[in-house]
């Protein structure tokens, strides 16, 4: 997971291009207050690639913090990309890259 920071924008930053092994979940993405709204950062976070994103914040009262006034916009969105965000044990083992064995005395690694 990386923290977001107005110099490594999600919405104009593809996941690719950060040359990582695993996948990225973007944290503490303002709710209020920023250029961006909330459904922009969802879609951009979404085609650049990224595995999730968290937003600031569901407890906070500063400027960056409106939970309340988007869980309307999570649930549309959630609803919308079901097939893709939601994890269940069969769409989690058909995104699986299974490691085959090189003999039959080896074990392949254990699951994350």
């Amino acid at each position: 997971m990386t923290q977001y920071w107005s110099d490594s924008d999600p919405v104009t930053t593809p996941a690719s291009s950060l040359n990582l092994d695993k996948p990225v979940v973007i944290g503490e993405v303002p709710s209020s207050g920023s250029q961006n709204s909330v459904q922009q950062y969802l879609d951009a976070i979404y085609t650049n690639g990224y595995a999730g994103v968290l937003f600031w914040s569901v407890n906070g009262s500063d400027s960056a913090s409106n939970y309340n006034g988007t869980k309307s916009i999570l649930k549309t969105w959630a609803q919308t990309h079901a097939r893709d965000v939601n994890i269940t044990k069969k769409n989690f083992a058909l995104r699986q890259h299974p490691t085959v064995p090189t003999s039959p005395h080896q074990s392949p690694p254990p699951a994350p």
